[in-house]
């Protein structure tokens, strides 16, 4: 096992080369174990990028060393894991559910119609994400499977709103006289 004195500070990217050259492996046979390639181990050890949680896990897992011993000298990897900060579709996750608690709240104290305010704002919530967001990005992340399921996804939840919706301008303006 790999030991550490508190004063020796050894970076992860140098236990990750020191730990595969004791048994032996090349960065490519390495890689293969981690389902990697042999450029993601290069990097890792050069210093020019951090490996995954999932990955520092694995690789205490093949080199048998406790997860203490991978990674806790290594400060700047230490600070990577801790200040992780959520990702943009969490963030989305966590901030609709908080937003739908408060709206079910407000529909309980002031009565309100459910059926026509989550109508309007998941029309005003589409259209604003849909002006929001990066296209580019977007495009290069979905595979064309998943752009059908998700059009299929999407026109489920989108034909019975336009529909409700225009059943109620039609009933509107017949009562209005138009």
């Amino acid at each position: 096992m790999l030991k550490v004195r508190e004063d020796e500070q050894m970076e992860i990217g140098q236990r990750i080369r020191q730990q595969r050259k004791l048994k032996q492996w090349s960065q490519a046979a390495l890689g293969d174990r981690l389902h990697l390639s042999r450029q993601s181990i290069s990097k890792w050890e050069n210093g020019t990028a951090l490996p995954s949680f999932a990955n520092i896990v694995a690789l205490s897992d093949l080199f048998g060393l406790s997860l203490d011993e991978l990674i806790r000298p290594d400060e700047q990897l230490m600070a990577h894991l801790e200040d992780r900060e959520l990702s943009p579709v969490a963030t989305i996750w966590w901030w609709g559910l908080g937003g739908a608690i408060l709206v079910f709240i407000g529909l309980l104290v002031f009565r309100i119609d459910a059926a026509a305010l989550t109508s309007s704002l998941g029309l005003i919530s589409a259209i604003g994400l849909g002006v929001a967001l990066k296209w580019r990005q977007v495009n290069r992340a979905f595979s064309k499977a998943a752009i059908v399921w998700g059009s299929l996804l999407l026109g489920t939840f989108l034909v019975p709103q336009l529909f409700g919706m225009l059943a109620t301008v039609i009933t509107d303006m017949k009562i209005w006289g138009y």
